[in-house]
């Protein structure tokens, strides 16, 4: 079943992502907030939570998890940045937390992503 407020949300909210958003989730995901994107749409936040929802098919922190796994794994490709640097970059207190975040997420260790990066070179 498809709610009123759905309904209403998808006729008031484009269905063309905004690339201000998605600049915001990628370069922003450590500081940005719900309310921060809220504004970006000119909505309430209850209909930017609705918009990502609909959208992207994520939560609000689902999508800063993504963004965030997204840097670390673009900074894997660098191979002058050590993992432990790039753990801290992307807002993780240890690289063993980074680690198990990232396997998490990635299915693979970030060693081992950097590996068949470099393989694939």
């Amino acid at each position: 079943t498809v709610l009123a407020t759905e309904i209403i949300v998808e006729f008031r909210m484009p269905s063309i992502l905004n690339p201000e958003i998605e600049d915001a989730f990628f370069y922003q995901y450590d500081t940005l907030r719900l309310e921060d994107v809220a504004n970006m749409l000119k909505i309430s936040p209850r209909q930017a939570q609705r918009f990502l929802r609909i959208h992207y098919g994520k939560t609000f922190t689902e999508k800063c998890r993504e963004a965030r796994m997204s840097a670390a794994a673009m900074l894997l490709e660098d191979m002058s940045l050590s993992i432990t640097e790039i753990s801290v970059r992307v807002g993780f207190s240890s690289v063993e937390h980074f680690s198990s975040a990232f396997k998490g997420y990635f299915g693979v260790s970030p060693r081992k992503y950097r590996q068949g990066f470099a393989g694939a070179r």
